[in-house]
């Protein structure tokens, strides 16, 4: 090892240049987006779906005894958005209800 030469981490070798340039970091150039561009308006509900949420709820409300977390599980929906739908009196989105009047037939449900 007689021909090398070796720089101690603590210890400054004076022999030793430091030839590294720190050139700028450059930024790349993202387009930027308009946020409200790109959330899109949801599609109106039709009059029927919010008739038929609506007779979902009032079903519901008239027997106490149907498990309103199973219920949502089965159809598909979170049970916390569920419940607040529910509380706000705002219409299901169209699947879940589908799902959730083809379980409520098997209890009595006339939808």
């Amino acid at each position: 090892m007689k021909g090398t030469t070796r720089q101690i981490l603590y210890k400054r070798d004076p022999n030793v240049k430091e030839t590294v340039k720190k050139e700028p970091v450059k930024k790349k150039e993202v387009p930027t987006r308009d946020r409200k561009a790109a959330v899109s308006e949801p599609e109106p509900l039709s009059a029927g779906q919010n008739d038929l949420s609506a007779r979902v709820y009032a079903f519901l409300k008239s027997h106490p005894l149907i498990a309103l977390k199973r219920l949502s599980d089965e159809s598909g929906i979170d049970n916390a958005n569920f419940n607040k739908k529910m509380a706000e009196g705002r219409p299901i989105p169209e699947k879940p209800l589908r799902a959730m009047v083809a379980i409520l037939k098997k209890y009595g449900f006339g939808g």
